[in-house]
């Protein structure tokens, strides 16, 4: 006999997001923590838009709101020299600052009001997964207890007991700059309380938040650590980089100083059996993009919900499976964007230099990039694209937002559709004329059904005619089809009964990338041996090349072969070194013709651009640049 539903372990912002949204869908669950209570370090601070999103469907966003300083820019400076700011303009897509202590507090409060609770002082010994569920072993301040629970969810930090326990590697790389930080006041000029502050210099970077009330973070990155520094972080090294920076500021009352490493690892599996890992048990990555905590908390949603179904006994092994197929891509891309961050930040390779001082200036100056940057923090373009249950029905010409995409906030009647969803159920809409006569089609489904006749304040939707929609609890959209079918509603929902295995896996970036850069290579390695025949006036050349023209017609098939994958979604990024090699065909061609460079030229410079263009992309730059 089991005495629980889910057991998790760790009492983070991870797990009580978890353990929130299993109790208020009245799934028994008990939270073990080792520490001896709430924990009082500020940790991580931001909160970002998205994840804003899953507190308020919780029913603790405006907590968190009214705890939280927004930020409306981030100001940089690169090498001394401004950069056009990455501005929020629209409020709903501002991160909040806010200590993680606070953020824990909110969640507690909203378990503790939903019934539930956190056994503190308490570490699992050990734990052994079957059919039947698992059977794992805690000690507390009781003694020894033996417990079984259907499943069990480590969230318990970068140091995974749950994880080594399933004996899952944790590959990854460390980074060896030194790093400091520091949460104290200012004085002096002081720094404003609305923005972060970036300055970038050749061999360091600081940056600084507002926490509120006078108290700031300050983060100083550098390539290796002064001789002389002292152990304990102190003020004077963080004024000596704000004051060469023409900003008198004077920092006291330090409450947290320290040093510490950044890594990079993984777990290659989110789920193993009857138990689960979310948050930095299964992922750890840089703080830089403030990308950490979000990340985790957004695992609990996505496990949450599909827990409680599966415990209520309307779905199966598919939607279990589900919540690694969706939840390791997103990490994998985290990752990459933090390391896009970090490489742009502190990245000593003479490219990146450049990049840094050259380009980034320009590229932040575009009202596109500015968009993308937005996009990219806020997390509101994660979704769950490709997996195995969702379901696109609309064709491959439909716009707006697709299965598998976060659903965008809008009116429904008197009331907004991310209001509803604070119900914690699967959302069923029939939208277009004759919407209400099919929403009373019977439907024995897990949700509420509703009609939506009047579609045009909908407008990120852009909805055609009549349509039909499944929204899951976690805002994520389930179905879309053309037409009012509950035919296909009953169909979405008997994806989750399915078995695993009949189940096709979800795409990950891993072989597309690799299908991108060998279509990339290619060009790259032609171009290179044409461009150094010619160079040393090797007859050779023009027996090799001959049938290639000039700098090869052979470009447009493979450049148009990467425009293809781009349009298929198989390797996205190589959309831009598509253009590249059937731009620089046409410019070789029109040069050689017009004898307006040397024989060697044309292939030469394209031959840079393409494999610049797969520096980028392999250094994970491209997590920044607008062509991702």
């Amino acid at each position: 006999m089991r005495d629980l539903d889910v057991a998790i372990l760790g009492a983070g912002p991870t797990g009580l997001t978890l353990a929130c949204e299993l109790v208020r869908q009245g799934v028994s669950v008990a939270v073990f923590e080792k520490r001896e209570g709430p924990s009082t370090l500020s940790k991580a601070l931001a909160l970002q838009a998205r994840t804003w999103e899953v507190l308020d469907q919780l029913g603790c966003g405006d907590a968190a709101r009214e705890a939280g300083q927004p930020m409306t820019l981030v100001e940089l400076h690169v090498d001394g020299r401004p950069v056009p700011p990455v501005r929020f303009p629209d409020p709903k897509q501002r991160p909040l600052v806010i200590p993680q202590s606070k953020t824990e507090a909110i969640l507690l409060r909203r378990l503790t009001e939903l019934g539930g609770s956190v056994r503190w002082r308490h570490t699992l010994s050990g734990f052994e997964a079957g059919q039947d569920g698992v059977r794992f072993t805690v000690d507390g301040p009781d003694g020894r207890q033996e417990l079984q629970a259907r499943f069990l969810v480590g969230c318990d930090g970068a140091h995974s007991v749950v994880r080594k326990g399933l004996g899952l590697p944790f590959d990854g790389d460390s980074y060896h700059q030194d790093f400091i930080q520091i949460d104290c006041r200012a004085g002096g000029d002081g720094l404003p309380d609305d923005r972060i502050l970036v300055y970038l210099d050749a061999d360091q970077a600081l940056v600084t938040m507002p926490l509120g009330g006078g108290l700031l973070r300050a983060i100083l990155l550098r390539q290796r650590r002064p001789e002389g520094a002292p152990e304990v972080p102190e003020p004077r090294e963080f004024e000596a980089v704000l004051r060469a920076h023409g900003r008198d500021v004077t920092l006291h009352d330090v409450g947290w100083a320290i040093r510490f490493h950044l890594h990079e690892r993984m777990a290659p599996r989110h789920r193993v059996g009857p138990v689960f890992l979310a948050g930095d048990a299964a992922h750890i990555h840089t703080p830089a993009g403030g990308l950490g905590m979000n990340t985790g908390i957004q695992d609990a949603q996505n496990l949450g919900w599909k827990l409680a179904m599966v415990v209520q006994g309307r779905a199966g092994e598919a939607l279990l499976e589900s919540y690694h197929q969706e939840r390791s891509p997103v990490a994998a891309d985290v990752l990459a964007t933090s390391r896009g961050f970090f490489t742009i930040t502190l990245g000593d390779q003479w490219l990146v230099k450049k990049l840094r001082r050259f380009v980034m200036p320009r590229l932040m100056g575009s009202a596109r990039m500015q968009r993308r940057a937005i996009g990219t923090v806020s997390l509101l373009g994660v979704g769950a694209r490709g997996s195995p249950v969702v379901a696109e029905r609309r064709g491959v010409l439909a716009g707006g937002p697709q299965a598998g995409d976060r659903a965008p906030d809008g009116p429904l009647g008197e009331t907004t559709l991310h209001r509803v969803l604070r119900e914690g159920r699967h959302l069923v809409l029939f939208f277009g004329p004759g919407a209400t006569e099919a929403s009373r089609a019977p439907l024995d489904v897990p949700g509420r059904v509703l009609a939506v006749e009047d579609t045009g304040r909908l407008v990120e939707y852009r909805i055609r005619g009549q349509e039909t929609c499944v929204i899951r609890p976690d805002g994520v959209i389930g179905l879309r089809s053309r037409g009012h079918r509950p035919e296909a509603v009953r169909a979405f929902f008997d994806r989750y009964a399915a078995p695993a295995a009949s189940a096709p896996a979800a795409p990950t970036r891993q072989w597309t990338e690799r299908v991108g850069l060998a279509i990339s290579a290619l060009p790259g390695l032609m171009l290179t041996m044409s461009a150094l025949l010619k160079l040393t006036q090797q007859p050779q050349a023009r027996e090799i090349f001959a049938h290639l023209g000039y700098p090869g017609d052979a470009l447009i098939p493979i450049g148009a072969a990467e425009l293809i994958c781009a349009a298929l979604y198989l390797a996205p990024q190589t959309a831009v070194l598509g253009a590249v090699l059937l731009t620089g065909y046409l410019g070789g061609a029109i040069a050689s013709h017009v004898r307006l460079a040397e024989p060697f030229m044309p292939p030469l410079i394209l031959a840079v651009l393409v494999w610049g263009g797969l520096y980028l992309r392999e250094r994970r730059l491209r997590a920044l640049l607008p062509w991702r």
